[in-house]
């Protein structure tokens, strides 16, 4: 699971996503965060990610995303 907002770490997720994927390419991840622009969403899958859940999130749906990927 990754934030797009890491500016505690000078990072940003797109950036460190990226990164991930470059390092490996079959990596599970899923981007968690209050970015709900679609274009934002939308080159978060492009560039690898399994799934988008917007913040704040129910609960459950994190749950079952989480199933699909175990």
């Amino acid at each position: 699971m990754l934030d797009l907002n890491m500016s505690e770490f000078r990072k940003d997720g797109i950036d460190v996503l990226t990164e991930i994927m470059n390092i490996n390419s079959e990596a599970v991840v899923i981007i968690i965060s209050a970015v709900g622009y679609e274009e934002v969403k939308d080159e978060c899958i492009a560039l690898g990610a399994k799934s988008y859940i917007r913040k704040p999130f129910d609960t459950q749906v994190l749950l079952n995303t989480l199933e699909q990927y175990k």
